[in-house]
């Protein structure tokens, strides 16, 4: 399964990689745009072929998307795609981390986090890095 994240896709952009991958699935959450009409943002999740039992949901539009899927008899797994952006790292983190349930089996998250997890470069981003492993640690 791959994560992307800042596709700056738009929901026709988006369409037209469903068929850039036969017989896999592209679960998207598009771009958002800007207050200068830009696009910010979008995610999304590739399935390849094999994998079953695939639900996805929108965790926040253009910068969290999740699904559940089986592969073969494994139990279940989550992937979850995540993008910060840099002008709302933590508030969108926190809702992201607000929408994501509990889930009992694996889950593996990837995502652009725009942040040095180990080695913060200010009092911001160490309060981002200290709400990213709280979530990792709850989630991940």
């Amino acid at each position: 399964i791959v994560a992307i994240q800042e596709t700056h896709w738009h929901g026709a952009a988006a369409a037209k990689w469903f068929n850039s991958f036969p017989g896999s699935r592209v679960l998207p959450s598009p771009a958002i745009r800007s207050a200068k009409h830009g696009l910010l943002g979008g995610v999304a999740l590739i399935i390849p072929v094999g994998i079953a039992g695939t639900r996805s949901s929108v965790l926040v539009d253009a910068y969290g998307i999740e699904c559940i899927a089986q592969r073969g008899d494994l139990p279940q797994e989550r992937f979850i795609s995540v993008y910060l952006p840099h002008q709302d790292r933590l508030g969108t983190l926190k809702k992201i981390a607000d929408a994501t349930l509990k889930f009992d089996w694996n889950t593996f998250i990837g995502g652009d986090f725009n942040i040095d997890l180990d080695n913060p470069r200010d009092e911001e981003e160490l309060g981002i890095a200290q709400e990213l492993q709280r979530f990792l640690e709850e989630h991940g």
